[in-house]
């Protein structure tokens, strides 16, 4: 049979007939001597293990470190010459590289594949196991430009206007459809991004993946009443929000021409005449994944591009924001906002404030359904009571042209109208 066999063939073998022994090894030296063209490598697939083999000659010194992982690798015949051994395991790498890319046979491939994959993952995991867990519980940032993301993340073509007076700047970011990311992820960055804030502005310069994930609203997989850890998808939905944050930008520009303090304050090194132009964090990862690309965990690696010293903070007895459930994103959503109103207004000893509805149910990404408005008024709703529950706001009451009212019903024509012209009051 030969190389005529094609890979699907041996999977009906493989599904309707038990080998063992000589049979077995015959098997799988018939599957790998079939051509290369029947394990073909996506251009994606190629450029990861380009990075993976990159990484690890990065790391080549701690494979030096390790007899075990050199002995596996049959290159420890060289005695003490590390210049030699390093030389020898690069050319080991280029060359299963090379085979991986060009090799004529199914062998070449994959064992080249299964070769930098599991060197990869063990130099990972040398550092995975090198990084503490994480059990500080991130604050908030009080900062007025940081907090101004929640308004100009999913805004990107509107720029947002923070300050009064001279202070008065046009503030942006980039498009949050980039990586693929859906409206409804803004909670899974802003917490995230916010949370990357906290721990660069108290000494951290790498964190695991899950300590980030469990300190930021990410919930757990439970059965049967115990932790099955966090799901590959909300991890991938982590390291996407990651991302997007590494390659993100603030953009500034003020209207009456002069940078106000609170911009140069963070990022004066990046100020160039009046505007401004700034990724905030550099990040990088190192992934643990299984065989199947699946995620398991990996270190974050970050450094802020803004002054860490310059950044303030709620106090600690305030409520833990960033740890509230990302799933309840209309109430997590309203949390950030009231935070960010309350850290405008402390200043002044004001403790409330007043917004439209309208731009409320924007900021919580409450979508506006006029076939079921009901539902968008009771979505709202839960999310202002459980607040007022959890002690994030004393109080609120809906106000048209400016005064209490509660006549405003369902079966009144054209209320939904009304209430979305109406406004809310809102208590700290």
């Amino acid at each position: 049979m030969g190389n005529l066999w094609k890979v699907k063939d041996f999977k009906v073998i493989l599904n309707n007939q038990e080998l063992e022994g000589e049979q077995a090894i015959e098997f799988l030296q018939k599957l790998l001597n079939l051509p290369a063209e029947n394990f073909e490598l996506k251009d994606t697939q190629v450029k990861q293990l380009k990075d993976m083999v990159a990484k690890i000659k990065a790391n080549i010194d701690k494979i030096l470190e390790d007899k075990e992982l050199l002995e596996s690798l049959d290159l420890n015949d060289v005695g003490g010459n590390k210049e030699e051994l390093r030389g020898k395991i690069e050319n080991f790498l280029d060359e299963r590289l090379e085979g991986v890319v060009t090799g004529k046979s199914l062998q070449d491939r994959v064992l080249g594949i299964l070769f930098i994959g599991e060197l990869a993952q063990k130099v990972v995991r040398g550092d995975f196991k090198a990084v503490e867990k994480v059990s500080e519980e991130p604050k908030l940032t009080k900062d007025a430009l940081l907090l101004s993301l929640m308004n100009a993340i999913d805004n990107p073509l509107t720029k947002v206007t923070i300050g009064r007076g001279k202070k008065k700047t046009k503030f942006a970011t980039n498009l949050t459809e980039g990586l693929g990311l859906k409206r409804e992820d803004k909670v899974i960055i802003l917490s995230l991004f916010y949370g990357l804030t906290f721990y660069a502005c108290n000494g951290y310069k790498e964190i695991r993946l899950t300590d980030l994930m469990e300190q930021t609203g990410f919930q757990k997989e439970m059965w049967k009443g115990e932790s099955h850890g966090f799901s590959s998808e909300n991890k991938k939905k982590a390291v996407n929000a990651l991302k997007f944050i590494s390659i993100m930008e603030i953009r500034s520009e003020p209207i009456n021409g002069q940078v106000p303090y609170f911009i140069k304050r963070l990022f004066n090194d990046a100020v160039a005449g009046d505007r401004m132009v700034i990724t905030p964090f550099a990040i990088s990862f190192d992934l643990l994944e299984d065989r199947d690309g699946k995620v398991k965990d990996g270190i974050v690696k970050f450094s802020p591009n803004f002054n860490p010293e310059a950044v303030y903070f709620f106090k600690p007895d305030e409520i833990k924001i960033l740890k509230l459930p990302n799933k309840e994103t209309v109430f997590k959503l309203f949390c950030l906002f009231i935070a960010r109103r309350k850290a405008f207004l402390s200043q002044n000893k004001i403790n409330s404030t007043v917004v439209k509805i309208k731009e409320l149910l924007d900021m919580c990404q409450v979508p506006i359904d006029r076939t079921h408005p009901q539902r968008v008024r009771e979505e709202l709703e839960e999310a202002l009571s459980k607040a007022r529950r959890e002690g994030i706001i004393k109080h609120y009451n809906l106000l048209l042209d400016g005064k209490l009212y509660s006549d405003v019903y369902e079966r009144n024509y054209g209320w939904f109208n009304v209430w979305l012209g109406s406004e809310m009051g809102v208590g700290f």
